[in-house]
């Protein structure tokens, strides 16, 4: 199940979504479609994976190249989440 993630995560997971939905791209092709600095988009893709929305693999033929791939998730289990993040007084 995935966690709760700011409104920013879910614009750059919509992003990625719209180019490659559930076929794997690499850390060059997210650095690019997202337009952020290097460090900035490694950071934005870890907190995506920790959150549950995609997954990475090492390439075996080197160990340096990460492949990601979006999660398919339950829509149910997003507005869930998104809801448990909203404060309601």
């Amino acid at each position: 199940m995935a966690t709760f993630i700011p409104n920013y995560l879910l614009i750059d997971l919509s992003t990625l979504f719209s180019k490659y939905h559930y076929d794997e791209f690499t850390f060059q092709n997210a650095f690019d479609l997202l337009s952020s600095d290097y460090r900035y988009t490694s950071q934005k893709l870890s907190k995506l994976e920790k959150s549950g929305y995609i997954s990475k693999r090492q390439d075996p033929s080197d160990g340096r190249k990460r492949f990601y791939r979006i999660n398919n998730l339950n829509l149910e289990d997003i507005m869930k989440d998104i809801g448990n993040g909203i404060n309601v007084k």
